[in-house]
């Protein structure tokens, strides 16, 4: 019954159309969806899935162009899913373009940074000019490969965590779309890695507050 009504006026039709955009965003904020005036609907999934949404903070980006800033972190230990328990996620500071890899274990960022590497530069036309990270091993063991490919590492200083925060709250992101979608779909948390592709296209295809165009739109233009 509930498939098969149709609204019977404009106002209702509208916003059944937002509420399905909504939805098809991974549950986007309703002002991000249309930049439309607020309004008092809820959503289930969002409630269940018991998500955070933090108004952006701190300064601007201190990077002009595409690539000369790429953040990094790793998210996990999860649940074991086809043999990864990891993701890693590359933000390009400028565009906020966003690449997450599935890892069995976080000694394969190395191996996935080289996959990243080729990628951005094919789509973006750019070198990655630095690579910017936390304390951990992981990104250590890269160094002496970054060296050789004029690379620089900038690594965050021990116990602050917030000058890694573009990498952190894309993370955040990332995972609170997973959850959004396993909830959605009726599935276990054990089948994490299915998502990822799809949490990535969102973000790099939706515009970012003040800009009109999305990550992608900037990354390849």
């Amino acid at each position: 019954i509930l498939s098969s009504w149709k609204p019977a006026n404009q106002k209702l039709r509208k916003a059944a159309a937002l509420t399905k955009m909504h939805q098809r965003l991974g549950h986007t904020g309703w002002q991000k969806v249309r930049q439309m005036q607020k309004e008092n609907e809820k959503c289930e999934t969002c409630t269940v899935a018991k998500l955070t949404r933090r108004k952006r903070k701190g300064t601007l980006a201190h990077a002009k162009e595409p690539g000369e800033i790429i953040h990094t972190d790793v998210c996990g230990k999860l649940p074991n899913d086809k043999g990864a328990e990891y993701w890693v996620t590359f933000i390009d500071e400028v565009s906020r373009f966003v690449k997450v890899y599935p890892l069995a274990r976080k000694n394969e960022v190395s191996k996935v940074f080289d996959e990243y590497l080729a990628y951005f530069e094919r789509i973006s036309g750019r070198r990655v000019i630095t690579l910017h990270s936390d304390g951990g091993g992981e990104y250590i063991g890269l160094e002496e490969k970054l060296k050789t490919l004029g690379i620089t590492l900038d690594v965050t200083p021990p116990y602050s965590s917030e000058t890694n925060g573009i990498a952190e709250r894309t993370n955040r992101s990332i995972l609170m779309l997973v959850r959004v979608f396993l909830y959605q779909s009726g599935t276990t948390k054990t089948s994490w890695t299915e998502t990822l592709q799809m949490a990535e296209r969102i973000l790099n295809g939706r515009p970012r507050r003040g800009n009109s165009k999305s990550p992608w739109e900037v990354i390849t233009g």
